[in-house]
């Protein structure tokens, strides 16, 4: 059987390693650069944060979009799995904080050169190779490639999202599903910053510990926890990104963020401190008393957003004070422009849609032997590994079904 896999980032790369095993495939691995795994080098900031040692169910707890879709691909290559395979390769890990695996070396290129030295003879890797066009002809694929044509029994499209297109990923496998009558559900940027429409560039680098609501028509519709860095536009950092994959809406102009400074302490508790402070600290300026709860920067900012005197002394804080300033820490709002460039996102969500393919094998239920997998597919997950390990899993589940066909 010949098999191509258009695209030679994770899940690709990958599959093909798979498929290789199997005499009786012949696979021919196109990428348009000149090398393979230009995103994989990238993640995890050059560490490759490979995936997250979690079980299967804990694992799609982290999966906040279309995780019912992954249910048997993550169960029949599970993160252990990816683990073990590493570890075949000469490829020892180590398990960091939040369940995050890494490679022991922290460099992403040692699993690079790890899956770049198995791509042997079994498997026919074109590099600065651009698939123009998939062509189905009597039950075969004529792939159109820099000008000339082969044919192949099965095809394998591995082209990823919109997200880092400078890796290669400019929306190429949306063409070819599209052509091929494949419903594609609209891309939009995931794990990403979201920019706000106030000024707060006086913001810009402070980072702060907090719960961060997502709120539609005075309704809040989810939130998360974790370390918030203020941009010269909006909000980014881990709570940002996790916050912006649990956001179903395409459409967030206009919606609100509502920042709990201070997530750990409730607003009864709050208030007790305030008071307690203005108590014992009676000839000291109201800054000083917000400064004990966040930074000085932020200190600043929320209390000229409210045009409150920061020289007040406490002694003079009177109820209403109180109340903002609890307001101000518990529930401060910002309203959504809109998420951040796709360019910048770290993974695309939308693209083939699930109900296109079959969650056992990621086969096109429409087309036989035409097969879609990686990030390309309307499925993510939050940060920590998830997004490669759906990479990883959705492969073999690919490879393991054309391997039966043999």
């Amino acid at each position: 059987m010949k098999v191509a896999i258009i695209g030679g980032g994770a899940s690709g790369v990958f599959c093909a390693l798979q498929l290789a095993k199997n005499n009786n495939v012949q696979v021919t691995l196109y990428e348009k650069n000149e090398t393979t795994l230009k995103k994989l080098l990238i993640t995890g900031h050059g560490r490759c944060n490979v995936t997250n040692f979690v079980d299967s169910k804990t694992f799609l707890e982290n999966v906040p979009h279309n995780s019912k879709f992954l249910y048997t691909s993550i169960n029949k290559f599970q993160p252990y799995d990816m683990i073990e395979y590493l570890n075949s390769l000469q490829m020892k890990t180590v398990v960091q904080e939040n369940n995050r695996v890494f490679p022991i070396s922290n460099k992403a290129i040692t699993i690079k050169n790890a899956f770049d030295s198995n791509i042997n003879g079994k498997i026919n890797l074109c590099l600065n190779s651009k698939v123009e066009q998939i062509v189905l002809n009597n039950n075969k694929f004529d792939l159109f490639v820099n000008n000339s044509h082969q044919i192949f029994d099965c095809v394998v499209v591995a082209t990823g999202g919109l997200s880092y297109p400078t890796t290669g990923s400019d929306g190429d496998g949306y063409k070819f599903a599209k052509n091929l009558n494949i419903k594609i559900i609209k891309p939009r940027p995931s794990l990403c910053a979201l920019r706000v429409k106030q000024n707060i560039k006086n913001l810009e680098g402070s980072s702060v510990f907090c719960e961060l609501f997502y709120s539609k028509d005075n309704k809040i519709k989810c939130s998360s926890k974790g370390n918030l860095i203020f941009t010269s536009f909006g909000v980014s950092g881990p709570v940002a990104f996790n916050l912006s994959s649990k956001i179903e809406e395409h459409s967030v102009c206009n919606d609100d963020l509502i920042v709990d400074f201070v997530p750990e302490i409730s607003f009864d508790e709050l208030r007790n401190k305030i008071l307690n402070y203005k108590q014992n600290n009676s000839k000291r300026y109201l800054i000083h008393c917000v400064n004990e709860f966040v930074s000085l920067k932020i200190a600043n900012y929320l209390l000229d957003y409210v045009k409150l005197n920061k020289k007040m002394q406490c002694a003079n804080l009177s109820n209403e004070n109180v109340n903002q300033i609890i307001q101000l820490l518990k529930r401060f709002k910002f309203n959504i422009e809109n998420f951040d460039n796709i360019e910048r996102a770290t993974i695309t969500r939308g693209g083939v849609d699930v109900a296109e393919l079959n969650p056992q094998s990621f086969e096109c239920k429409k087309i036989n032997n035409l097969y879609f997998i990686g990030e390309v597919v309307d499925v993510d997950g939050f940060s920590g590994g998830f997004n490669l390990q759906i990479a990883f899993s959705s492969a073999y589940a690919c490879a393991m079904d054309i391997l039966k066909k043999c």
